[in-house]
């Protein structure tokens, strides 16, 4: 190459780079040039991930790619993302695309779950009266109330837990954890309430918001005096008097009586430790008492649902149920129409889950599979609970008599208590 040809190229390279160099630092930086009207334009990127993998995505009925699909020099706008695959059910949403910023769907470190379009059943299996859920185990009570079963979602061969020697009528769990390799439970029937384990089996007497104690094999309750009771295998005792509502969270125990001044008031005790009163509370009829993990106290006091903080601060009237959701470490309440979450370090703390002109039950929450399940009717629906624009929701499956759902760790296999049949149905 002579001489002259190597100077030209150099020159020709360097112009090329001083022409094009701005433009790409540009483009590094999100700008794309818009021919039609002549002038830079600040963009956006969107990035989708879904489970599985390899669904379509159109953004205002263009395709563009399977996922996962990054699209790049979007111009800030509104646009109507759907995502397709063969036997699961689609995905729609209207979304904003902010310039010099990159949208996640649903957020940068999850995915999109898509829904099997036609639910596979796994296993049924029949003269089951009630079901509780743990972890990848569901346990189930036979109709006769004389054994209790556990099996994994994955259908395996049911393993029996415990079992008794006379016969309950209407069975079903109040409660039940894990203890070891082992499991405990507390069951309500027509001829009362019992504890059972694989070691233990103890008639407990008539108690209003029985749950577990601290220590294996220990009970909780409040009789028909009002007054707390701890029962073990060894007999029982009285904790406190004069008690309206209780709940125990590790070693201390939340409970709300009439103070010495007539009021009434929330009070915490520990094994080591005198009462501390924790605040006064409004006068009520009925009352529940729900902590966070953290132990932060909240109250329904006559379907007003209120947080403790220096003072009592109400989040939400009409409210019938509502407990604290360890999954997505919020409060979940409502009624039989309406579902609410709240959030307390949330900017908008109260986020309006569910809607319905029929009654539901009472919702089942999921952060794995990045849902809410409900029974609506005879309808087993998924709400979707990305907060961000309306929510899919879909219609799952419909069954003869719904009575209660769970769901594995995994959140991809449904169990259902379709009258007496326990159904294992994989979702997605």
């Amino acid at each position: 190459m002579t001489l002259r040809r190597r100077v030209f190229l150099i020159v020709s390279g360097t112009l090329v780079f001083i022409a094009l160099g701005p433009l790409i630092i540009l483009m590094a930086h999100g700008y794309r040039y818009d021919f039609k009207n002549g002038h830079l334009l600040v963009t956006g990127t969107l990035v989708i991930k879904t489970e599985p993998r390899g669904a379509q995505v159109s953004l205002n009925g263009q395709s563009i790619g399977d996922t996962p699909v990054a699209r790049r020099f979007l111009t800030p706008n509104e646009y109507l993302v759907e995502i397709t695959k063969s036997e699961y059910h689609s995905w729609r949403k209207r979304i904003n695309i902010f310039e010099r910023q990159v949208t996640f769907l649903p957020d940068q470190n999850t995915k999109i779950n898509l829904l099997l379009g036609t639910p596979q059943n796994l296993k049924s299996i029949p003269r089951v009266a009630d079901i509780f859920s743990f972890q990848d185990l569901i346990f189930y009570v036979d109709v006769q109330g004389r054994q209790i079963f556990s099996t994994s979602f994955n259908a395996t061969s049911p393993q029996l837990t415990s079992s008794t020697t006379s016969i309950l009528t209407n069975p079903r769990f109040e409660d039940g954890r894990r203890i070891g390799t082992g499991a405990e439970f507390i069951i309500s029937s027509d001829q009362g309430q019992f504890y059972l384990s694989a070691d233990h089996k103890t008639a407990l007497p008539r108690l209003a918001g029985i749950q577990f104690g601290n220590t294996e094999n220990t009970v909780l309750g409040l009789n028909d005096k009002n007054q707390l009771l701890e029962i073990t295998p060894e007999g029982s005792k009285v904790l406190l008097e004069d008690v309206r509502a209780f709940k125990r969270n590790g070693n201390q125990i939340y409970y709300l009586q009439k103070i010495p001044s007539g009021e009434f008031g929330l009070s915490r005790i520990t094994s080591m430790d005198d009462p501390v009163l924790v605040s006064k509370t409004p006068a009520f009829e009925n009352a529940s008492i729900i902590l966070s993990l953290d132990n932060q106290p909240y109250l329904l006091l006559d379907r007003e649902l209120y947080a403790v903080k220096d003072r009592l601060e109400k989040i939400n009237s009409q409210v019938e149920f509502a407990y604290w959701d360890s999954h997505g470490n919020f409060l979940l309440y409502g009624n039989s129409h309406e579902s609410w979450v709240y959030e307390p370090l949330a900017y908008n703390q109260n986020q309006l889950l569910v809607r319905a002109t029929t009654q539901t039950t009472v919702p089942l929450f999921h952060k794995a599979a990045g849902y809410t399940f409900v029974i609506e009717d005879k309808e087993i629906k998924a709400i979707e609970t990305d907060s961000s624009g309306q929510p899919n929701i879909y219609s799952l499956l419909t069954s003869a008599d719904p009575k209660k759902i769970s769901l594995n760790d995994e959140g991809n296999i449904l169990g259902l208590l379709d009258g007496n049949d326990l159904r294992l149905i994989k979702i997605r």
